[in-house]
């Protein structure tokens, strides 16, 4: 009996340290904006959960996951759009119909516009 809990013991570890050590060598997860957006939505949900209980612990740590998240939802909504102008315009400067130029503080209107803030 002793033997098998040893084989048992020693298999564990292995799968544990190789778990551990495979950690790092793993490509890191990235979320798209579409699931950040989603995991805003899910905190939001938890922090009106804890509203209508009466539970504060349960509110607070989901206001403040929802404030994280809608941060990390928007910082993502950025990044895609600041890669998808470089994709379309390049490195060569941008210029709309009136002779604006387009720059990095520029914000885009529907009608094709840019204005600088």
């Amino acid at each position: 009996m002793k033997l098998n809990n040893r084989w048992a013991l020693l298999g564990a570890a292995a799968v544990m340290s190789a778990t551990t050590l495979a950690g790092p060598l793993m490509n890191e997860a990235r979320a798209s904006k579409k699931g950040r957006r989603n995991t805003a939505i899910a905190a939001g949900a938890a922090t009106a959960y804890g509203l209508l209980r009466g539970n504060k612990t349960v509110a607070i740590a989901g206001g403040l996951g929802t404030a994280y998240a809608y941060k990390r939802y928007r910082d993502a909504k950025k990044s895609e759009r600041r890669q998808t102008i470089g994709q379309v315009f390049g490195n060569t400067p941008v210029y709309d119909s009136r002779r604006n130029r387009y720059g990095r503080n520029s914000r885009f209107i529907p009608n094709g516009t840019y204005y600088s803030t």
